[in-house]
């Protein structure tokens, strides 16, 4: 059997407490996500808006850092990468969300997207 192209192990990821309502610890966005993905597969991620749908396929794609667990991409551990490596792997592996504003970097022009 093959290696599957992606393989998602325990992916989790939290964030800090509403600055208008703090609260001591930490909200889980989502935790210990595991699924594998074979070439040619297809697979949809589906939720109700603030579910961490969206959340959880920007932390496999890289476009933000999960807290816990590992990604590796056609049997490379991606979740570690940054800079050139980083920059790399974009080129290949993407996410299209429905939400603009958080798929493409807000700060980035037109053209620097299409690099990127």
């Amino acid at each position: 059997m093959p290696a599957p192209l992606l393989r998602v192990e325990n992916l989790s990821r939290s964030e800090a407490p509403d600055p208008i309502h703090p609260g001591p610890e930490r909200v889980v966005v989502f935790g210990r996500v595991s699924f594998d993905l074979a070439e040619g597969e297809h697979v949809a991620v589906v939720g109700a808006p603030g579910s961490g749908a969206a959340d959880l396929l920007r932390a496999v794609t890289r476009l933000e850092k999960p807290h816990g667990g590992r990604v590796y991409f056609e049997g490379r551990d991606i979740t570690r990468l940054w800079g050139g490596q980083l920059r790399a792997l974009r080129q290949r592996l993407q996410f299209v969300g429905g939400d603009p504003m958080r798929t493409l970097p807000p700060h980035y022009t037109v053209e620097q997207t299409l690099l990127e």
